[in-house]
């Protein structure tokens, strides 16, 4: 999953549901996608911002792309939140930090092969696609009901 694609689906649903354009604006989706996030997940006091005490994760995204443009950086039109929610795509991110350890630097996996994750990806796979399905028929006419709904 891309979570600036989330983001982005997030503002625009809201926008569409409520067929109002200021609906769940760029700074609201932001808060969600990082402190409301963390509230949700009950970790606010570990993550969710940078502040002394809190894990240090955070991303630094290529701002130097046609996507970012116009990029406004300051007075009334700033625009960094909106471009983040509604431009930027997952593979402009160029660093990421989890808990102060850099694990992406220049868009590449520096604390594990990608190649390897790919494959073990693709070997659990099945067992999970078989454990779903499982659970699905175990689940019956709760899982029909809600897929009715």
């Amino acid at each position: 999953l891309d979570m600036f694609e989330e983001m982005k689906i997030a503002s625009l649903l809201a926008k569409f549901s409520g067929l109002d354009a200021a609906a769940l604006d760029s700074w609201s989706v932001c808060q969600m996608a990082t402190r409301t996030g963390a509230k949700a997940l009950g970790m606010q006091d570990q993550i969710g911002s940078l502040e002394a005490g809190k894990l240090a994760d955070m991303i630094a995204v290529d701002i130097a792309i046609p996507r970012m443009t116009p990029l406004i950086d300051q007075g009334p039109l700033f625009n960094l939140h909106t471009n983040l929610v509604h431009a930027v795509q997952g593979q402009d991110v160029h660093m990421t930090m989890v808990n102060g350890q850099v694990v992406v630097e220049n868009r590449k996996l520096v604390r594990a092969d990608l190649q390897i994750l790919i494959d073990q990806v693709n070997q659990a796979a099945p067992a999970l696609f078989q454990r779903r399905a499982k659970w699905l028929a175990e689940q019956g006419s709760v899982v029909n009901e809600l897929q009715r709904l």
